[in-house]
């Protein structure tokens, strides 16, 4: 049975930091996951890590958990106020992030800390 991974990465709130996150996410995933899986990590983590310098507040902590099951990735900010699952508007400017997740992802959730702030995560097998 493979080890079980763990990497975490912080990024400034920036305009720079989705980049990065993806980056990170390639280089993490890449031998756990299909180039399809990974290119959909990238997008995902992105979109995350967008809504979390766009609506959420502090620093950006993105967490790549690997394991046989697959791969969790965790984008956590200070702001404990939850992002919500917008209704389809096809011709909205934005609010598509988390319902690409919902498409996309195996399983996602919201998952609020304890000492204030909430991690966003989703699961690709």
């Amino acid at each position: 049975m493979p080890l079980a991974t763990q990497q975490v990465y912080w990024f400034a709130p920036t305009g720079a930091a989705p980049a990065k996150a993806r980056r990170m996410v390639r280089e993490s995933a890449r031998l756990q996951l299909s180039a399809e899986s990974v290119h959909t990590a990238e997008l995902l983590v992105s979109e995350l890590v967008t809504n979390a310098i766009t609506h959420g507040s502090g620093q950006v902590v993105v967490t790549v958990d690997s394991d046989e099951a697959g791969v969790l990735i965790t984008v956590g900010d200070s702001s404990s106020e939850a992002p919500l699952l917008q209704p389809e508007q096809p011709l909205a400017l934005g609010g598509r992030g988390l319902r690409m997740i919902e498409t996309l992802a195996a399983e996602w959730g919201i998952t609020p800390r304890p000492e204030g702030g909430k991690d966003v995560w989703f699961r690709l097998p």
